[in-house]
Formats: C-alpha cells, structure tokens, sequence
C-alpha cells in the first residue's frame, strides 16, 4: 500500500467511481476508462472526471485520484510560461492554455475540500 493509499485510508476519504459517467476528451484511446469520481472527506464532497489510460484494469481510488488532483493544483500554482516549460508544451498552444487553466481552477477546489489535510495529502 503507497503512503497516500494509508493516508486515505487513516483520514477515511472515500471515492465512488461510476465508469463512463463522462465523455472522454479529444485526444484520448478510444480504449481508455472515463469515470466520474465522487470523493468524501469530512462531510464534503469533491465530484470530478477522471480518466484511466486502457492498462487498467481496476476503478480509480481515492489516492489515484488525490495524487492527481494535487499535482495540479501544485501546477497550477507556476506562471503559464513555467507550465509549458516543465511539461514540454508549446506556450500559443490554446490547449496548453486550457490545460493550465483547469489546473489553476483545481487549486482552490480541492484545497478546500481537503481542508487542512491538504498539505499532508500532497505529501504523500
């Protein structure tokens, strides 16, 4: 079991995922897994899509998707030039952009949501 998989644990932040809840985006396998993923923590709860590349076999859970989550929020954080550095993207890309935008838009949410577990959870 990872760290963050025990963190969750210990904290108890549960997700329910609910397979092909949402469309996959442009750009993504066919063969890929879209689900909607409502995580629970502390009585308040974060909903969002979340997608799995066609190696998987199993459901996401709550570290799976935590991980992400705070990776972007943490991106989100750099200046958009500092972004398209460290992901090798082009900065007139308008889907650069975008991408950078949810995950500035992530920040707030799932801080938030994590309260002050939020640090700890990026941690591990």
């Amino acid at each position: 079991m990872s760290q963050l998989a025990a963190l969750c644990e210990r904290l108890r932040i549960r997700a329910e995922a609910t397979y092909g809840a949402v469309e996959l985006p442009e750009g993504w396998a066919r063969d890929a897994h879209p689900y909607k993923v409502r995580l629970r923590f502390q009585g308040r709860a974060l909903t969002v899509p979340f997608f799995m590349g066609s190696g998987h076999s199993s459901e996401p859970t709550a570290a799976d998707v935590l991980s992400c989550l705070c990776s972007d929020a943490n991106i989100g954080e750099q200046s958009f030039e500092d972004f398209c550095s460290d992901m090798g993207s082009d900065p007139d890309s308008r889907k650069a952009e975008a991408t950078w935008k949810a995950c500035v838009a992530m920040g707030p949410r799932i801080r938030r949501f994590l309260g002050d577990s939020f640090a700890a959870v990026a941690r591990a």
